[in-house]
C-alpha cells in the first residue's frame, strides 16, 4: 500500500517496515532487528537470553493486523517451523500491543527500537526470536524516482536518512 501510495501520487515519501521485494521506487533500507518477543518483566520466559518459536506458540500472543511488516516476518517465522499459532489478540497500533503485554494479556512483537522506551521504564522486556528471518527486519525509507522534491522535502527527506543511519542497531 504505502509503495502504491507514492506511485499514485498521493504521498511524496514514506517508512515502511517489512520486505519490498523490487519496487519501481527509491529505496534507503535500514536493519531494525533483531525482531523480539515483548513480555512483561514478570513473565515467566521474561528471563532467556533468546526466545523459541516453539515456546511462543504455547503462549497467549498478539498479533498486529496482517498489512503491518512485522506481521509479515512473525507469520513467515512461523510458517517455516511449521507452527500455526492462534492469536489472543490482534490489533493495529503498537501502543495497544504494548498496553495488552503490561497487562499481562499475551506476549507480542516488536524491534527493540520501537520498543526502547518501554524496555528503559521497565515496563517491558524483549527478547530477540532465536530464527534467522528475525534478525533481517529491515525499514525502509521510500520515495518517488521521478519525482523532484521541493527543497524542504529534500531536507526532511535527508534528515530521515541520516536518523535513520545514527540509529544504532542493538545486539548482544
Amino acid at each position: 500500500e504505502t509503495i502504491n501510495m507514492i506511485l499514485r501520487g498521493k504521498v511524496d515519501m514514506a517508512i515502511s517496515f517489512g520486505p519490498l521485494g523490487d519496487p519501481p521506487v527509491m529505496v534507503r533500507s535500514f536493519n531494525r532487528g533483531p525482531i523480539c518477543a515483548i513480555l512483561p518483566p514478570d513473565h515467566a520466559l521474561a528471563t532467556l537470553e533468546t526466545i523459541t518459536l516453539e515456546a511462543l506458540a504455547a503462549q497467549r500472543l498478539v498479533f498486529m493486523a496482517e498489512q503491518f511488516g512485522i506481521q509479515l516476518y512473525i507469520n513467515e517465522m512461523f510458517r517455516e517451523q511449521q507452527l500455526a499459532p492462534l492469536p489472543a489478540y490482534q490489533c493495529n497500533h503498537f501502543s495497544t500491543a504494548a498496553a495488552l503485554v503490561m497487562s499481562g494479556l499475551g506476549i507480542a512483537f516488536m524491534t527493540r527500537p520501537l520498543a526502547r522506551h518501554l524496555v528503559e521504564r521497565g515496563d517491558i522486556v524483549a527478547i530477540p526470536i532465536d530464527h534467522p528471518l528475525s534478525y533481517t527486519a529491515t525499514c525502509h525509507l521510500v520515495r518517488s524516482q521521478g519525482r523532484r522534491f521541493t527543497p524542504a522535502a529534500e531536507h526532511l527527506w535527508k534528515v530521515l536518512v541520516n536518523s535513520m543511519q545514527s540509529q544504532s542497531i542493538w545486539r548482544e
